[in-house]
């Protein structure tokens, strides 16, 4: 047998190899053409081209098996269900929105669940957002406001989904198993309401509809529980999944299959306050006082959050031992979006963040309270994976250190004034967006001066105040949130802006 380099993976390596093995038989020694135009060198390039291509997704196929360096989210969510992972899928902004009686009505409102509220555009670059009530509230001709909770997204009422390898369209075959696809994207999981047709008859001789419950995992049903479980693919179809008669009931054959849910837009419903301001169909009698900001809206997790995820809960094995265990596992919380830990002894309190939305506003505050129904889910999250004897709480809220900047800046000549402050405030507030803040972070003057002299215009800059209080003294040279706090934007005093050109 010839010596093969089973190194030669690439075209040109293929192609000298092949011609080498070509001089080596009988055949060399009268095809001895290596013209472009010859027939045998045609084949010679069209073979090398092909097994470049196939080693390149021979390549590809052995990388996607590995997290390190798969690149395609089929592949990541596969190895993310081989070590029990369970990826955080798409979750709406929740917020309230308070109405009150008009002044000419005297009777009595029903505002229904599922009532949709909207939040219009206020520039062109601005969306429309709906929000939903999750319950229903009456209003009477009192002065007296009543809130409303919502999330974020649009109602798909007692929609048909459509059976998985069957023509039997939203009806059960009395199969295991049984899958069904919905028929819009962004399926908020907690809002899915399923009901299949099996109880008993009615006037009209109509099966009644019976509700099946949602469930994490339908392993750990029985079989007589009516219960679904909910998958969404890498390509974000939403299909359910009944039981196969021993975790789980097996739906009738011939029944109905409705299926009620809320489709959210995720982490982009996460606005400020007082941006919804009306009824999507007006109510007569009520209208929308204010709204709260809406806040804890996310997207399904991304590559680069499973790829840092599944080890680290591969490591704690999904349990909290360590308060890194307890910082890290805060992070799998749906609705955290930055979380961090403390503790006294066996004593360990987390501080959740929901996203938030006007971080960067003014008014924002030096606290941001922590929802009571995030405190009950991180508390209901770590009760089955702690060790015994020790305790959780969480903090019902968490402490803000604002940064207080005055500078001086001179604009190189040629360059507008007005134009060179809207970008070096643009940079300053890129360093306190929400995204970008970190508890415990430590910000140095040095960067503040590396962000301002990093703008395209700006001659130089003199700092003349960096501390954490309005007050125009000393610049520190660093400042430092507690481990417990997360810094924010103060305010910026940049009036002291001279050269290039004034407007």
């Amino acid at each position: 047998m010839p010596n093969f380099d089973y190194t030669s993976r690439d075209y040109y390596s293929i192609r000298e190899d092949l011609l080498s093995r070509a001089s080596q038989l009988p055949i060399g020694t009268s095809w001895t053409s290596r013209s472009e135009a010859d027939f045998g060198i045609m084949l010679v390039d069209l073979w090398a081209y092909m097994g470049d291509v196939l080693h390149f997704y021979v390549d590809r196929a052995a990388a996607e098996t590995f997290l390190r360096t798969a690149t395609q989210r089929d592949s990541v969510l596969a190895i993310a269900n081989l070590l029990d992972y369970e990826t955080l899928t798409k979750d709406s902004a929740e917020a309230t929105v308070t109405i009150v009686a008009t002044d000419a009505w005297t009777g009595l409102v029903v505002i229904p669940k599922y009532t949709t509220f909207v939040a219009p555009a206020r520039t062109a670059a601005e969306s429309t957002y709906y929000y939903v009530s999750t319950a229903s509230a009456s209003m009477s001709a009192s002065n007296t406001p009543v809130d409303i909770p919502v999330i974020e997204g649009v109602v798909v009422q007692d929609e048909l989904p459509k059976s998985v390898g069957t023509t039997l369209g939203n009806v059960s075959n009395g199969t295991p198993d049984q899958r069904f696809n919905l028929g819009y994207y962004n399926v908020l999981e907690n809002t899915l309401e399923v009901t299949v047709y099996e109880g008993p008859l009615d006037s009209n001789n109509e099966p009644t509809g019976v509700p099946y419950r949602y469930v994490t995992r339908i392993t750990e049903s029985e079989s007589y529980e009516r219960v679904f479980t909910l998958t969404t693919s890498s390509d974000n179809v939403a299909q359910i999944i009944f039981g196969n008669g021993i975790n789980g009931k097996i739906p009738e054959n011939g029944a109905e299959v409705k299926a009620t849910y809320v489709r959210s837009n995720g982490s982009s419903g996460n606005i400020g306050q007082n941006r919804i301001t009306s009824f999507s169909n007006s109510i007569t009698g009520v209208r929308v006082l204010s709204s709260t900001s809406a806040t804890g809206g996310y997207d399904d997790e991304s590559i680069v959050s499973m790829k840092a995820n599944i080890p680290l809960l591969f490591r704690t094995q999904d349990r909290a031992v360590s308060l890194q265990d307890f910082k890290d596992l805060s992070l799998r919380i749906p609705g955290v979006s930055k979380a961090t830990a403390s503790n006294a002894g066996a004593n360990v309190t987390i501080y959740p963040v929901a996203y938030q939305a006007d971080y960067l506003e003014s008014s924002f505050g030096n606290t941001i309270t922590v929802p009571a129904t995030l405190q009950s889910t991180t508390l209901s999250y770590f009760e089955p994976r702690m060790m015994i004897g020790a305790s959780v709480g969480v903090a019902a809220s968490i402490s803000l250190t604002p940064v207080y900047l005055n500078a001086d800046i001179v604009v190189k000549t040629g360059y507008v004034q007005r134009w060179i402050l809207e970008a070096v405030t643009a940079a300053l507030d890129n360093i306190f967006a929400f995204d970008n803040v970190t508890f415990g972070q430590t910000l140095s003057l040095g960067q503040i001066y590396r962000t301002i002299m990093g703008i395209d215009g700006v001659d130089y800059v003199t700092i003349t105040g960096f501390n954490t209080s309005n007050v125009n003294t000393i610049p520190n040279n660093t400042i430092t949130a507690a481990a417990t706090s997360l810094l924010r934007k103060g305010a910026y005093d940049l009036a002291g802006i001279s050269g290039g050109v004034a407007g």
